[in-house]
């Protein structure tokens, strides 16, 4: 085998370790983000029940108005 082979071998190898790493850490990063989006969302909905405690009528009561 000979030393240009050798090296385009491990420049492939390279190169596809590169694009594994790269997947990995965009799969991460989405991950993240939904997780933050959720936290927003949560955030949210515990300032509106928060809000209800702090008023005349409960949460509970305004579901029940609904359904």
């Amino acid at each position: 085998m000979s030393i240009e082979r050798t090296i385009n071998v491990i420049g492939i190898f390279g190169v596809i370790g590169s694009l594994i790493f790269v997947g990995l850490q965009m799969d991460q990063s989405q991950k993240i983000a939904l997780a933050a989006q959720q936290q927003a969302r949560t955030e949210v909905l515990i300032e509106i029940i928060g809000g209800f405690d702090e008023g005349d009528s409960s949460f509970v009561e305004y579901m029940h108005g609904i359904v």
